[in-house]
Protein backbone atom coordinates (compact mmCIF):
# COMPACT_ATOMS: atom_id res chain seq x y z
CA UNK A 1 0.00 0.00 0.00
CA UNK A 2 1.57 3.41 -1.09
CA UNK A 3 1.93 6.23 1.66
CA UNK A 4 -0.53 8.25 -0.44
CA UNK A 5 -3.60 5.35 0.08
CA UNK A 6 -2.44 5.17 3.71
CA UNK A 7 -2.53 8.86 4.17
CA UNK A 8 -5.58 9.81 1.95
CA UNK A 9 -7.67 8.64 5.38
CA UNK A 10 -5.87 10.67 7.34
CA UNK A 11 -6.40 13.54 4.91
CA UNK A 12 -10.33 12.83 4.86
CA UNK A 13 -10.51 12.61 8.36
CA UNK A 14 -8.70 16.26 9.20
CA UNK A 15 -10.64 18.07 6.80
CA UNK A 16 -13.92 16.56 8.26
CA UNK A 17 -12.81 18.21 11.41
CA UNK A 18 -11.62 21.34 10.06
CA UNK A 19 -15.08 21.62 8.68
CA UNK A 20 -16.45 21.12 12.00
CA UNK A 21 -14.09 23.58 13.30
CA UNK A 22 -15.28 26.00 11.03
CA UNK A 23 -18.96 25.42 12.43
CA UNK A 24 -18.01 25.97 15.69
CA UNK A 25 -16.18 29.36 14.64
CA UNK A 26 -19.22 30.89 12.58
CA UNK A 27 -21.04 30.14 15.51
CA UNK A 28 -19.25 31.72 18.15
CA UNK A 29 -18.83 34.78 15.38
CA UNK A 30 -22.23 35.03 15.07
CA UNK A 31 -22.92 35.34 19.18
CA UNK A 32 -19.57 38.23 19.30
CA UNK A 33 -21.82 40.23 16.32
CA UNK A 34 -24.79 39.78 17.76
CA UNK A 35 -23.70 41.41 20.75
CA UNK A 36 -21.78 44.04 18.44
CA UNK A 37 -18.12 43.29 19.18
CA UNK A 38 -14.80 43.85 17.66
CA UNK A 39 -14.34 40.70 15.79
CA UNK A 40 -11.87 41.56 12.96
CA UNK A 41 -8.91 39.71 14.55
CA UNK A 42 -10.90 36.48 14.77
CA UNK A 43 -12.11 37.10 11.59
CA UNK A 44 -8.44 37.42 10.14
CA UNK A 45 -7.69 34.32 11.61
CA UNK A 46 -11.76 32.18 10.24
CA UNK A 47 -10.30 34.06 6.39
CA UNK A 48 -6.73 32.46 6.61
CA UNK A 49 -8.28 28.82 8.14
CA UNK A 50 -11.09 29.04 5.57
CA UNK A 51 -8.23 29.54 2.60
CA UNK A 52 -6.16 26.65 4.01
CA UNK A 53 -8.61 24.68 4.41
CA UNK A 54 -9.79 25.37 0.50
CA UNK A 55 -6.32 24.40 -0.51
CA UNK A 56 -6.71 21.28 1.24
CA UNK A 57 -9.62 20.32 -0.95
CA UNK A 58 -7.94 21.56 -4.03
CA UNK A 59 -5.11 18.90 -3.42
CA UNK A 60 -7.16 15.95 -2.55
CA UNK A 61 -4.70 14.11 -5.15
CA UNK A 62 -2.02 14.53 -2.85
CA UNK A 63 -3.29 13.00 0.47
CA UNK A 64 0.22 14.42 2.07
CA UNK A 65 -0.27 17.89 1.29
CA UNK A 66 -3.94 17.76 1.70
CA UNK A 67 -3.15 16.55 5.32
CA UNK A 68 -1.12 19.61 5.68
CA UNK A 69 -3.02 22.15 4.72
CA UNK A 70 -6.17 20.49 6.74
CA UNK A 71 -4.18 20.39 10.02
CA UNK A 72 -3.05 24.09 9.67
CA UNK A 73 -6.60 24.99 8.60
CA UNK A 74 -7.58 23.44 12.01
CA UNK A 75 -4.59 24.95 13.87
CA UNK A 76 -5.81 28.51 13.09
CA UNK A 77 -9.73 27.56 13.77
CA UNK A 78 -8.62 26.51 17.06
CA UNK A 79 -6.65 29.73 17.39
CA UNK A 80 -10.16 31.65 15.95
CA UNK A 81 -12.36 29.75 18.59
CA UNK A 82 -9.89 30.96 21.27
CA UNK A 83 -9.84 34.45 19.74
CA UNK A 84 -13.64 34.74 19.93
CA UNK A 85 -13.93 32.84 23.47
CA UNK A 86 -11.88 35.64 25.17
CA UNK A 87 -14.09 38.61 22.57
CA UNK A 88 -17.17 37.32 24.19
CA UNK A 89 -15.99 36.95 27.99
Amino acid sequence: MSLNNQILPLASNNRKKATDLIAQANDLLSQAKAKNLDTATCEKLIDEANELLREAKLRKASPITANYYALKAAEKLKQAIECLKAVLG
